[in-house]
């Protein structure tokens, strides 16, 4: 084959898949990702903090399902993984934050120098949702170390919400607590309403002594209508 010939072939093959930084990143974005964790989608590899291309939003929410989760400098030890959007239903209203995306637990070091993960499913993988006209979400993987022979769970209250509140709590008068039932979905809450359904990874962290991450990646993306 001649030389024109194998650049041609590269050429198409380089066009398959994306490995780009994108759109520049605030220094807070770009400072999440550490460790050398990357989540890799059909066309688009994410190895440090990115903004995902346009052209890739709508099969990134659409087409695409589980990535691959790659980490090859890992330890022989036991590994959970967790994607959350701390910016749901919005950044400058993240009232849903943390909303669970996937919780994969019993993770073999093996499967993670692969990037073909299995464990134990605490929350199915949800691809990335964001509302119209939300602005740009953050989508944060994150790599914990489990304790050995440490079983985790999801309380029942955690299975039942993967971040919508589940039920209201109104302040009446004099300080007293009244529960309500959970709003319709796109209806507002009055001010005087805290909720009480948003899922909370750092408690779920401390309960069952993970630590701090061994190594975190995040992308942001918008619905891909906007």
């Amino acid at each position: 084959m001649s030389r024109l010939g194998v650049f041609n072939l590269l050429a198409v093959a380089c066009s398959l898949f994306h490995h780009t930084t994108g759109e520049p990143l605030s220094q807070s974005d770009g400072d999440f990702c550490y460790g050398g964790l990357e989540v890799i989608y059909p066309e688009v590899a994410v190895g440090d903090c990115m903004i995902i291309p346009q052209g890739f939003r709508k099969k990134i929410t659409k087409e695409w399902g589980p990535p691959k989760v790659k980490l090859d400098c890992v330890e022989k030890k036991m590994y959970t993984l967790m994607m959350v959007d701390p910016d749901a239903p919005s950044r400058s209203n993240p009232i849903r934050s943390y909303w669970r995306h996937w919780l994969l637990t019993d993770i073999k070091s093996s499967m993670l120098r692969s990037g073909d993960i299995k464990g134990t499913v605490l929350s199915e993988y949800a691809p990335p949702s964001p509302p119209q006209r939300s602005g740009l979400h953050r989508y944060q993987f994150l790599l914990l170390e489990q304790p050995a022979n440490q079983a985790l769970s999801l309380s029942h209250q955690e299975k039942a919400s993967r971040g919508e509140p589940i039920l209201e709590v109104e302040i009446c008068r004099g300080g007293a607590l009244s529960l309500l039932l959970p709003r319709a979905p796109g209806t507002q809450r009055p001010p005087h309403l805290i909720s009480t359904g948003s899922w909370d990874p750092q408690a779920f962290i401390a309960r069952f002594g993970l630590g701090h991450p061994v190594a975190t990646v995040q992308f942001l993306t918008q619905n891909y209508n906007d």
